[in-house]
C-alpha cells in the first residue's frame, strides 16, 4: 500500500505550499481542512478507502479544535499513535515548542513555511535524506566553539540542521534544550537530543548530537557565515599548505 503524508491546516495557502513541496519530492499528500475533518478521515471504516500514513503535519492554531488537542487525540488513537507528527505553526515561543514535544510531536516548524526547511524535514521522516550536509569542524580556540547550554559547553561540529557539543551534563534522547553562542547572535537556538554518549577524550563529559528545532532561515544564514569564516581562517590555509 502506498504511504501518504496527512497535512492538517485551516489555511489554504499553507496547505498549497506543503502539498507542492511534497509533490516535488514525489510524496503523495492528503490535505485536510481542520481537526474534525482529519479525525473523520482517520476513523473512516471503509477499507477500500483506507490510507496508510507515514507522517502527519499539523497546524497548532485552528478553529473549533486546536492542534495541541488534536495531537493528544492522535497519540491515543491506535491506528496513528506511532506515526511521527510535525507541528507547523506561526507560534514560536519556547513553551509552545516544548509543550508540543512533550505531547509527542517529533519536530516543529515555524511559519511562514520555509520551503527549504520543510523539504529537509520531509526527507528526514520519509527516508529520502540525501545526506549532503557538510559538517564543519570547529577548532577549540575559535570563539564559535564557546556556547552556553544552561552550563558551559564546547561546540565541536556544526551544520545548518544540527550540531555536536561536549558538555558535563547528561541528557536523554529527545530532550529539548536551548543554547546560544555570541558568534551566532544572542537569540537562543533550540535543539533536540538525538544521542548522548560519554566523550572518548574525557569520560566525565558527554558528547551530544543535536537536531535543530524551529530554526528559521535567518539562523541558518548566521550559521553559514560563521562556518565560512572558520573555514577561511583554518582549513583553507591547511589545504594550501598540503
Amino acid at each position: 500500500m502506498e504511504k501518504h503524508i496527512l497535512i492538517i491546516d485551516d489555511n489554504p495557502s499553507d496547505l498549497a505550499v506543503a502539498e507542492a513541496i511534497s509533490s516535488k519530492l514525489e510524496i503523495q499528500s492528503i490535505c485536510v481542512d481542520g481537526a474534525y475533518n482529519a479525525l473523520d478521515l482517520i476513523h473512516e471504516e471503509k477499507e477500500e478507502e483506507q490510507l496508510e500514513f507515514s507522517l502527519i503535519v499539523l497546524d497548532l492554531q485552528m478553529p473549533h479544535m486546536g492542534g495541541l488537542e488534536l495531537l493528544k487525540r492522535l497519540k491515543k488513537t491506535d491506528s496513528v499513535k506511532d506515526i511521527p507528527v510535525i507541528i507547523m505553526s506561526g507560534r514560536k515561543a519556547d513553551n509552545d515548542v516544548s509543550t508540543a514535544i512533550k505531547l509527542g510531536a517529533a519536530d516543529y516548524i515555524v511559519k511562514p513555511i520555509d520551503a527549504f526547511i520543510f523539504e529537509e524535514k520531509l526527507r528526514k521522516f520519509m527516508n529520502k535524506s540525501d545526506n549532503s550536509w557538510a559538517d564543519f569542524e570547529i577548532p577549540e580556540e575559535e570563539a564559535l566553539s564557546g556556547a552556553v547550554i544552561l552550563s558551559s559547553m564546547q561546540l565541536i561540529k556544526l551544520n545548518e540542521i544540527g550540531a555536536e557539543v561536549v558538555t558535563d551534563k547528561e541528557y536523554q534522547e529527545a530532550d529539548l534544550i536551548k543554547f546560544f553562542s555570541p558568534v551566532l547572535g544572542n537569540e537562543q537556538i533550540r535543539g533536540q537530543v538525538e544521542s548522548c554518549e560519554p566523550d572518548k577524550k574525557d569520560k566525565t563529559k558527554f558528547r551530544i548530537k543535536l537536531r535543530f528545532n524551529g530554526l528559521q532561515e535567518k539562523h541558518r544564514k548566521k550559521i553559514r557565515v560563521a562556518c565560512r569564516d572558520v573555514w577561511r581562517r583554518h582549513f583553507s590555509k591547511m589545504a594550501k599548505e598540503q
